[in-house]
């Protein structure tokens, strides 16, 4: 496996591609969600001992790394970060990022939970940032991007998927889906990115709006 970024590299990355402050909020979330599923899973069943808690870690970070950029210019956020990914040498986190929102038709059979399964379903319980069930998410999601019949099929397909996965995935664990807030508010998952993330989420904030300033300035 090639080397994976760290925790500073990835707000860098982030940073370096303007991803707005409240898409890194997002992701920050998300990555909290999976890494306390990951913990959590490795605890519970010998079977996951394999599985790798950085790669959950940075793939949720990074997941959103080219959003802004497509909603603007109309393209596949997840095939562009997964194709951003790979030319920055990091093949196993863009495998993972182009299928956050679209698995892979091995990747849908749930009967061992991988890293690409955590940032699925992380990403599809956090809204905005803050934790929602899978039902608020998908309305949320279906209100702002089901533009036409094939989009809300599409996004309705996804959530019976997500069910699904869910509904595997809390059958190991030891705790219910709607205690996952609360096992991620007062969990070790943030202890991943000490002073430092938060060091780069104050400075992700302040560049976020230094670049705003500088739009409304510009009448850009």
């Amino acid at each position: 496996m090639a080397r994976l970024p760290t925790v500073e590299e990835c707000f860098n990355i982030l940073n370096d591609n303007q991803v707005p402050f409240h898409i890194i909020k997002h992701s920050i979330m998300v990555a909290r969600v999976g890494l306390t599923l990951a913990m959590a899973l490795k605890e519970s069943r010998p079977s996951h001992e394999g599985l790798d808690i950085e790669l959950v870690a940075v793939a949720c970070l990074l997941h959103d790394v080219k959003k802004m950029e497509c909603i603007e210019h109309g393209c596949d956020h997840a095939e562009a970060g997964s194709d951003y990914l790979n030319a920055l040498g990091l093949p196993d986190v863009a495998s993972l990022v182009r299928q956050h929102y679209r698995l892979d038709p091995e990747n849908k059979d749930f009967s061992r939970i991988k890293e690409v399964h955590l940032l699925y379903y992380a990403d599809n319980r956090v809204k905005h940032h803050e934790i929602v069930d899978i039902d608020e998410r998908f309305e949320d999601l279906i209100e702002r991007y089901g533009r036409d019949e094939r989009t809300i099929r599409d996004l309705r397909m996804r959530l019976d998927e997500t069910k699904e996965l869910e509904k595997r995935l809390f059958s190991i664990l030891t705790f219910d889906p709607d205690a996952l807030k609360e096992e991620v508010l007062n969990g070790e998952s943030d202890h991943f990115f000490g002073p430092l993330g938060l060091s780069h989420r104050d400075l992700a904030k302040k560049e976020h709006l230094n670049r705003s300033v500088a739009r409304q300035s510009t009448g850009t």
